[in-house]
């Protein structure tokens, strides 16, 4: 079984039959959701550099062109 929490992203963790394990496990799943999107900005803050490094490189004629 899992839960999802659904909003402009959706977020899941798998339940089992312990109540206590599972609430642990959705406020676990909440209380990082602050990190995980921390994380995601960065990683597509780093694609749009490598993005725009690869633009530059596509632009550039080949050395062996000539």
């Amino acid at each position: 079984m899992t839960a999802k929490l659904q909003g402009q992203a959706a977020h899941s963790t798998k339940l089992i039959e312990n109540f206590a394990h599972n609430l642990n496990r959705l406020e676990s799943a909440l209380y990082n959701i602050d990190g995980r999107i921390e994380g995601a900005k960065e990683n597509l803050a780093k694609l749009r550099l490598d993005h725009a490094e690869a633009q530059k490189i596509v632009a550039e004629p080949f050395p062996q062109q000539a």
